[in-house]
């Protein structure tokens, strides 16, 4: 048996090497958490790609310490397997859920959104109190604005994706938190998957947000294909009509009318996109009419139909 991880780092390239072998095979057991992880490192470090065999092995091996293991031993296990590419089986991601889903809240931020990338690339879904924990993480982060935008806005969509509810927190906790380089930065399926969870959120986002989100998708227009156009579509119309109808309440609202009064204004200021044409659609002539929070989404909407017809 190997005495300390220090002992097991200078047989490493002899474990590698022996890897093929049932012998070493059936010596992982003996190892350590982080001696298993450090034998992992030395494979992707020098491209190494064990047998299947050896893999299935090494996975039985980890999964034994995984209750005990430390929870940046256990990130660093399932990010050298995914960038191995080895994707373990469900019994093992659930053994890995339920041995950090108590600790999520030690990761740091880019931890978090590696974890959630790795479990995504192997088509894994959580259970929900698991995803409970990860979204009570993310959530913690991005109010202590420790998260990279991009990263963020790719830890929600994930997590949208694997059923976690955020409708009711997109627009008051998280859009503050992502910011115009973050939207810039992201995929045009990122902006569309955005703009889905967006319409169901029980508030529209800040108009500060709506602004740099719909500059950014606009930014990205040439580069969306036709699904994801067609969904950025419908979650800019149900944001519209969400903002109709708030214009409308605050139209007799009194001191809430000068605060909404004030934010269009404000979003006509910063507008990437300008007003809404006078002419050339229904959509373009009611939202106007409406106000200008409209009328932006409203641009947008008449450029995306123009371009995909």
């Amino acid at each position: 048996m190997l005495a300390s991880p220090t002992h097991g780092l200078a047989l490493i390239p002899g474990a590698c090497a022996l890897a093929p072998s049932r012998r070493c095979r059936c010596k992982l057991s003996l190892l350590s958490s982080a001696q298993l992880s450090t034998l992992l490192l030395y494979c992707a470090a020098t491209a190494y790609r064990p047998s299947p065999e050896w893999c299935d092995d090494y996975l039985h091996a980890v999964q034994g310490t995984l209750a005990g293991g430390g929870v940046n031993e256990l990130v660093t296990h399932l990010a050298l397997l995914n960038s191995l590419g080895v994707t373990p089986g469900a019994p093992w991601l659930d053994a890995w859920c339920s041995a950090t889903r108590e600790r999520l809240c030690l990761l740091l931020p880019s931890q978090l959104h590696q974890v959630l990338c790795c479990l995504a690339s192997c088509g894994y879904t959580p259970g929900l109190p698991w995803l409970a924990s990860a979204q009570g993480a993310v959530e913690h982060l991005a109010g202590a604005g420790l998260f990279e935008p991009s990263e963020l806005l790719r830890c929600l969509v994930i997590l949208d994706r694997m059923g976690s509810n955020l409708t009711a927190l997109l627009p008051t906790v998280y859009a503050p938190s992502l910011g115009a380089a973050g939207l810039r930065s992201a995929d045009p399926a990122v902006l569309a998957q955005l703009a889905w969870m967006l319409q169901s959120a029980p508030e529209p986002p800040p108009a500060a947000f709506l602004v740099e989100f719909v500059g950014a998708a606009q930014a990205a227009l040439p580069s969306f294909s036709k699904a994801q156009l067609e969904c950025m579509l419908s979650g800019l119309h149900a944001i519209c009509l969400q903002l109709q109808q708030r214009r409308q309440l605050q139209a007799g609202g009194g001191a809430h009318r000068g605060e909404g009064l004030q934010a269009a204004a404000q979003l006509d200021a910063a507008s990437p996109l300008g007003a809404a044409p006078g002419a050339g659609g229904g959509a373009a002539a009611a939202a106007a009419t409406a106000g200008p929070v409209p009328a932006l989404v409203s641009s947008f909407l008449l450029v995306a139909r123009e371009w995909i017809v």
